[in-house]
């Protein structure tokens, strides 16, 4: 998603709008971030699906058009039938203008919230501990709640048929599907994701791994200049 502005928004053809390119369409997390964002999103999704419901009207205008001058029609009701058909056309185009009209005020609350590039890491960063806290608790209801269930199957006498049978073999057991759900838990970087919260610039993995690279290049090319270094000065 680019932060520049403006986002390319385009009519669809069928009453509705949408941003040309799909990852100018903000994130979930981000629109969940900004005050209104989600409420403007509606009204958008809203003008989209008046927008939506006018071109099958007119669909279906053209259509039964198409019949009705198959039918060797009256005249007069051919053209009644023919105005009543572009002035749905006109009824589709004048949606449409709506529709974008309402995806760019979207897309202009959304960001004029994002803020300098640091207030928006920032924002990132809460946003992302907060789901992170969703999921561990979203965890620990699921595995109480899989093994309370299992244990109700098998006290009803295990009717029907085995999840196992329809699960990997390495996966036919809740422990088992803990060692994947875990590392992805324990594993998170709280106390990175924290300090990036409160503003501050944590490098990443990758640049972290460059960084070291880095360093360990550096280290080589002082050892290796070293060493010609002394033998240069045993030559003399």
């Amino acid at each position: 998603m680019t932060t520049n502005s403006p986002r390319p928004i385009d009519a669809t053809g069928k009453g509705g709008a949408r941003y040309r390119f799909a990852n100018d369409a903000p994130p979930a997390w981000l629109i969940a971030s900004i005050p209104g964002a989600a409420e403007a999103l509606a009204a958008a999704e809203a003008e989209n699906a008046k927008g939506a419901g006018l071109y099958r009207d007119f669909s279906a205008s053209g259509k039964a058009l198409v019949a009705l001058r198959q039918s060797d029609p009256l005249a007069s009701e051919l053209e009644a039938a023919e105005r009543a058909h572009k002035a749905l056309d006109k009824t589709v185009d004048a949606q449409a203008k709506r529709s974008v009209a309402a995806l760019r005020r979207f897309d202009a609350l959304v960001h004029s919230g994002i803020g300098t590039p640091e207030e928006y890491r920032a924002m990132a960063a809460e946003h992302a501990l907060a789901k992170h806290a969703e999921a561990e608790a979203a965890w620990a209801t699921l595995r109480a709640a899989l093994t309370e269930r299992d244990q109700a199957h098998a006290s009803a006498g295990s009717p029907g048929r085995d999840w196992r049978n329809s699960a990997p073999v390495n996966y036919r057991n809740l422990a088992s599907v803990a060692t994947v759900v875990r590392p992805m838990l324990e594993g998170f970087d709280l106390g990175a994701l924290k300090l990036a919260a409160e503003g501050q610039r944590v490098p990443s993995a990758a640049e972290q791994a460059a960084a070291a690279l880095a360093a360990a290049k550096e280290t080589e090319a002082k050892a290796v200049a070293a060493v010609r270094a002394r033998g240069a000065k045993e030559a003399r």
